[in-house]
Parts: structure tokens; C-alpha cells; sequence
């Protein structure tokens, strides 16, 4: 029997999971019928130490040739003192900021990372298939996904690079056997973010990423977030801070889908919405 969503997880037990999966059932797309995977030991060692030969660091040091003078330094240290302190000290400290970027990379696929490519190929798709293409969230406590991108010329990425390569909040379309766009979609938590707020602090995310990810620009095509240095972020969940901890802190006041007049009306056209 075809399911709403599989949940691919490295801790089935969790609570959070299970707030997860009651947040879908009670949101506006309703999603009800599900199965939970755990992602097993032998599995996840499998793809830690496969992903270190996924990176293609040549390829990823001539993308950044090519995008350096649109990546702004100043816009990679705004994120990366809040996220990776690390790496904010490097750059700050006049260190290559290529050498400070593939050392991200390695040190992340070395801490238990999986990287971007190998967990849409290998662990989404992969179990995906075996369930007739179905939506797969994907719940990782354990490990972070590693996501060696820079972005393009009209579109850089120094949120990314500031966070030191640790993909968070994608959803990325379910391709079938033959490539082709089954209308499915998976979305990432990246738990392991938040692994040392409190349990209440790491829920509040958990739901921010439903409502912002899956709903806003999963169902509702919200395409863009907001710069928040014009739409603030108590104003619309689209906005979102610098810091992780504070949009955490806005999530905890429980906003469900408080979006400014823009977003509104793209939510109020879109599938999602309910009027009930």
C-alpha cells in the first residue's frame, strides 16, 4: 500500500521523530500514512567513509576561481561567527579562503559526515525506490550532511560557507529510476546541528523546519527567504536571523505559519492552504 511519506532516521526512538511526523498529520498538506527506516550502523559507516572519496576537490577549487569575486567575504564571516567560530578566526586571521573552505569540507566529512551527493544517491533515493517513490524525511542525529557548494555568479551561497558546508533545510525533488521528477519531494533535518540545545530548543527547530522547509517552500512555492535585514524575522517565518540559536528562540513561541502580506498571498494561491 502506497505511503504519504518515509521517514528515514538514525534514531527511530526519538521524540522529536515522533513530533515530526504528528506536526505532518496536523499541518495543512495532511500528510498521514508513513513508514520509519532506521538508517542502520553498518549503513551509515558505509557512507562516512565513501563520502571522503565524493569530494572532487579539484572541481571544487576550480568553481571557486570562477565565483570568488561574487562570493563576498564579508557576507561568509557575518555567518560563520555565529555558526563556525573556526572558521570566522581563520578568515578574519587572513588564512586562503579556499584552503579555509576545503579544510570545512574534509574536517565535516571527517566528524561523521555524509556527503550531499552520496546521501541523495545512496540513502534518499535508494530507500525511496523501495517504497514507490513516496516524500522521504530524513532525520540525522548523528551525522551532518556535507554540502561542497559555492553557489553561482547570481546566486552565491556564503550562508553555506559560512556554516562550514553543513547543509541545512533542503528539499530537493524524488527522481525515479528513469530521472524523471516523480512530483515527490525530500526534505533534511539536520538534528545534529542543534545536538546541544535543550530538548525543548531542538523540537522548536524540528517544527520551524516543517513549516518553513516543507510547507513554505515545499508545497507553497515560496521560492525565496527574506534578507532579514529588511523583512525581520518576527515579522514572517521566510526571514531568517544569522544566528540559528535566535530563530530557535522565535520558534519557541510556537508562530506555526506567520508570514508577512507577500507570503501570505503566495500561501493563500498555493495547494497548501486550507481556509479550514
Amino acid at each position: 500500500m502506497p505511503v504519504d511519506f518515509v521517514v528515514l532516521t538514525d534514531e527511530p526512538n526519538n521524540a522529536v521523530v515522533t513530533q515530526i511526523i504528528r506536526r505532518l498529520r496536523q499541518s495543512p498538506i495532511k500528510w498521514d500514512s508513513h513508514n520509519i527506516v532506521e538508517l542502520t550502523k553498518p549503513e551509515r559507516k558505509v557512507a562516512t567513509e565513501e563520502s571522503t572519496e565524493w569530494f572532487d576537490e579539484k572541481i571544487f577549487r576550480r568553481r571557486y576561481l570562477e565565483i570568488q569575486h561574487y562570493l563576498k567575504l564579508d557576507d561568509v564571516l557575518k555567518h560563520a561567527k555565529e555558526n563556525e567560530p573556526w572558521i570566522y578566526q581563520a578568515l578574519k586571521e587572513d588564512k586562503d579562503p579556499i584552503e579555509v573552505y576545503v579544510s570545512a569540507i574534509r574536517k565535516g566529512i571527517a566528524d561523521q559526515g555524509i556527503d550531499f551527493a552520496y546521501n541523495y544517491i545512496n540513502i534518499i533515493k535508494n530507500h525511496a525506490e523501495k517504497f514507490g517513490f513516496p516524500n522521504v524525511i530524513e532525520v540525522l542525529f548523528n551525522h551532518n550532511v556535507i554540502a561542497p557548494e559555492l553557489g553561482t555568479a547570481e546566486k552565491p551561497l556564503p550562508y553555506l560557507a559560512g556554516r562550514g558546508f553543513k547543509a541545512e533545510g533542503v528539499h530537493m525533488p524524488i527522481m525515479n529510476t528513469e530521472s524523471e521528477d516523480t512530483g515527490n519531494q525530500a526534505i533534511f533535518f539536520p538534528m545534529k546541528l542543534v545536538e546541544n540545545y535543550t530538548p525543548e530548543q531542538q523540537l522548536a527547530y524540528a517544527m520551524v523546519m516543517v513549516d518553513h522547509e516543507l510547507i513554505s517552500h515545499g508545497f507553497a512555492g515560496i521560492k525565496e527567504d527574506h534578507d532579514p535585514d529588511i523583512v525581520s524575522p518576527e515579522d514572517c517565518i521566510m526571514s531568517i536571523p544569522t544566528s540559528r540559536l535566535d530563530w530557535v528562540n522565535l520558534a519557541m513561541d510556537n508562530r506555526g505559519l506567520k508570514y508577512c502580506r507577500d507570503c501570505q498571498t503566495q500561501y493563500e494561491k498555493s495547494p497548501a492552504f486550507s481556509p479550514d
